[in-house]
């Protein structure tokens, strides 16, 4: 650490000490949190379940309750009325005056002396808890009355009552209690780690940023001997300090927990135990200390973009709830550390730290998951620091990130946040009606979606914003250069892209991948008129996903981020609003290409034609079922195809780098005087 981070850090530390508030919800609040969630949580679980258990529950028998039946009955809690009339019986269990019913049917005793079978059915309600557990009861004691019946039957007949019973289970659980309290603690305190982790950064970001403007010290700061790296390290340490007190907080809390439950006595502390070894302890440390770098970073970065603290909050708060999805996923059965998971932001944090509770983590796979956090981390600080070197932050006007000596693109064109709360619109839209569309008509609801929800959503935004169309989607028209690289990309980029999902298939086997592949032939079935799917699959997302996303939003982005920002950014989005694993990074590329395509040639055609090319190529091959070697059929690629792909991809990367941005530029520059 340099001495003006220091100095810097030292500044933030003392203020952040100064606040009594930040310290009791940073460090008190933990250790009060979770002994007050498990005293009062298994206190009021043991009480409901108490009552449940000591509430008489009446059971209605029809047409009268069996004796057989009655003298198995060892609860006092559960009393077994006989009910000739079995529809006012069911009509006293909606009432909720009776815990269930039970229909034994006509003649039960003569026809369970015989051989035959006989149904019982038990009426009851799943929402009441004593329904649920006078349920549980009758079928513990009808299974006895039945095998007491099955044995009469063989006792009659000479046969020993081993005759009806081939086999019989034997539950053998091999997992040590350690495992059984690993797994049980693995599955609840990344959650609660995670999110006081991010908590602890939440507040201290916005006030060493939004904070300082607000009071109006920044201005001061930085005119202070350093650098503006040097500021951004000094308050991002600080932040993550104080995120790293929240963690270590929180775990000292859950040990101190934990510790008190080992000596409770009885089945439970026998049944489950938690023993943690030094190293798996301190690599808990480590992936907290982690999270605590790469929430401290990403929270300083979004702060930064803000004008004021109640807009930071509003920035904020999304990127904190975000925290809780990936943690959730991290809870569901089948999802391991591995693969892509490893480098996933947040969620490879969960993951780790769900194995190292258990016990099973690999050190390749922790070395990943620091790499990639590491690397997410350093981004986002970068961004963070470019963002103190201009003049828009120091005035409050903090926004996206822009290069030094770019200008503001004039207002027709509509500014960064509004265009992301308009892509979130879109996105629910696209969720509820998209999925009621396709569910009434596949084909036609791939189209109405496209046209209805994203691009008339699109105009009517600009129309409302008063944005200029045709800056706004930039429509100018691009020079020729740009139809060529359009149509060299367009004609050749599918087969990459397909060689890596038919690599992909082979390896891993994805159900969200083969649920896709079946849509993909239901929408290419024979019956379809092919013009129509070209339409529906090529032409419509062609157009109205370009008009979203190289049209509203990166012109919108390329008011306040850099080119490059401005094209990665787009191109995430691009890929998320897939809304599939399997094809976020392919279809990110692809957005890459398509906004440099944007930037380069100041236009949205040349997208729009690259786009609908790409599409249209690969419902063609699908549609003929065109063996292509190494991709759609057998056999090794053919090296003929693969230099004929290369030099397309070569002629298009070459225009396009080639293009000036001129267009774009132009756009930038406010109007003269």
């Amino acid at each position: 650490m340099t001495r003006g981070a220091y100095l810097i850090w030292k500044k933030e530390m003392l203020e952040v000490v100064r606040d009594r508030r930040t310290l009791f919800f940073t460090v008190v609040f933990p250790l009060l949190l979770y002994p007050g969630l498990f005293l009062v949580t298994s206190q009021v679980a043991l009480e409901s379940q108490a009552q449940v258990e000591s509430e008489t529950a009446v059971v209605a028998v029809h047409p009268a309750v069996p004796e057989g039946l009655r003298a198995r009955v060892d609860d006092a809690t559960v009393r077994l009325e006989d009910a000739p009339d079995l529809a006012a019986a069911r009509e006293a269990l909606r009432a909720e005056t009776l815990a269930a019913v039970l229909d034994v049917g006509p003649d039960f005793e003569a026809h369970v002396a015989g051989t035959g079978t006989r149904t019982l059915p038990i009426a009851f309600d799943a929402t009441r808890e004593v329904s649920q557990r006078v349920r549980g009861q009758l079928e513990k004691w009808l299974l006895e009355l039945g095998r007491a019946l099955a044995d009469r039957r063989l006792e009659a007949r000479s046969l020993p009552a081993t005759t009806a019973r081939p086999i019989l289970l034997e539950d053998n659980n091999i997992a040590p209690p350690e495992a059984v309290g690993g797994h049980f603690l693995g599955r609840i305190a990344p959650l609660l780690i995670l999110m006081m982790i991010a908590m602890g950064a939440f507040y201290p970001a916005i006030e060493v940023t939004v904070g300082e403007k607000e009071r109006g010290t920044l201005q001061t700061l930085l005119t202070a001997p350093v650098t503006a790296f040097q500021i951004i390290s000094g308050k991002f340490l600080s932040v993550f300090a104080v995120s790293a007190l929240a963690g270590a907080a929180n775990l000292v809390s859950i040990g101190l927990l934990l510790l008190l439950a080992s000596r409770f006595p009885g089945e439970i502390s026998e049944a489950i135990s938690i023993d943690i070894s030094l190293g798996a302890g301190a690599a808990i440390a480590w992936v907290a200390l982690l999270s605590g770098l790469f929430f401290a970073a990403v929270m300083m970065m979004v702060a930064t973009w803000a004008k004021s603290g109640k807009e930071a909050q509003a920035w904020m708060t999304p990127v904190y709830l975000l925290t809780i999805l990936p943690t959730t996923i991290a809870q569901m059965p089948g999802i391991e550390l591995d693969g892509g998971l490893r480098i996933a932001p947040v969620l490879s944090h969960a993951l780790a730290l769900r194995e190292l509770l258990e016990g099973a983590v690999d050190l390749g796979d922790l070395f990943a998951v620091t790499v990639s956090s590491l690397l997410y981390t350093g981004l986002a600080l970068v961004v963070a620091a470019r963002s103190f070197e201009h003049e828009a932050t120091v005035l409050g006007d903090g926004g996206f990130l822009r290069p030094s000596g770019a200008r503001h693109i004039p207002e027709p064109v509509v500014p960064g946040g509004d265009a992301m709360a308009f892509l979130a619109v879109v996105f629910v839209l696209l969720f509820y009606g998209g999925a009621l569309l396709q569910s009434w008509h596949l084909l036609g609801g791939v189209a109405i979606t496209q046209w209805l929800l994203i691009l008339a959503p699109c105009l009517a935004f600009l129309r409302w914003r008063k944005a200029d169309v045709r800056q706004s989607l930039g429509l100018a028209t691009p020079p020729w250069t740009a139809w060529v690289a359009a149509i060299a990309l367009g004609l050749s980029a599918w087969y990459p892209v397909l060689y890596g999902a038919s690599r992909l298939a082979s390896e891993v086997d994805s159900p969200s991948r083969r649920m896709l592949e079946e849509t993909f032939r239901q929408l290419l079935g024979a019956e379809v008129p092919l013009a129509l799917v070209l339409f529906a699959v090529a032409v419509s997302p062609a157009v109205c996903e370009e008009v979203l996303f190289r049209g509203v939003l990166l012109r919108a982005f390329l008011r306040r981020q850099s080119p490059r920002m401005a094209v990665l950014s787009t191109a995430l989005l691009f890929g998320a609003f897939h809304m599939s694993v399997d094809r976020f990074f392919p279809t990110a590329l692809l957005g890459v290409v398509l906004g440099l395509m944007a930037v380069r040639f100041g236009s949205l055609w040349p997208g729009v034609v690259f786009h609908g090319l790409h599409n249209g190529v690969s419902v063609l091959l699908a549609r003929f079922e065109v063996q292509v070697p190494g991709i759609t059929g057998e056999g090794p690629v053919d090296p003929v195809h693969v230099g004929a792909v290369v030099a397309a991809v070569a002629l298009g990367a070459l225009l396009i780098a080639r293009g000036s941005g001129g267009r774009v530029r132009a756009a930038a520059e406010p109007p003269g005087p």
